[in-house]
């Protein structure tokens, strides 16, 4: 992919990166020039060398797929969730087995006592 393609998919994708937070820090740690106002931060992505480029976009590609996989975590727990609360699903029901009371001799109770 060229540097071009990597800037048109860090413009189109870069709002869609919930935590703000982690971009403005790689912005900084890589002393990216930018300007902040009430409307956000604004950065110039043509002023911007191929290796910075390169590592924008692995950094917003890992962003968004560190979200889909959490998306996709959060709603099979929701899921999971539904189906355990829902009637579909019913408890174990474990056999129970009655066993008759077992009298010991003297002898049987201190052999017993002994293992205890």
């Amino acid at each position: 992919m060229s540097t071009i393609d990597k800037k048109s998919f860090i413009v189109k994708n870069i709002d869609s990166i919930n935590n703000s937070s982690l971009i403005i820090s790689f912005i900084q740690e890589n002393n990216i020039g930018y300007s902040k106002n009430k409307n956000g931060i604004f950065f110039n992505l043509s002023c911007m060398n191929e290796e910075i480029t390169n590592k924008l976009y692995l950094f917003i590609l890992s962003l968004i797929d560190r979200e889909i996989n959490e998306k996709e975590y959060f709603k099979k727990c929701q899921d999971y969730t539904n189906i355990l609360s829902s009637s579909q699903y019913e408890k174990e029901k474990l056999d129970t087995r009655e066993y008759d009371e077992i009298l010991f001799d003297k002898l049987q109770m201190e052999i017993l006592s002994k293992l205890i």
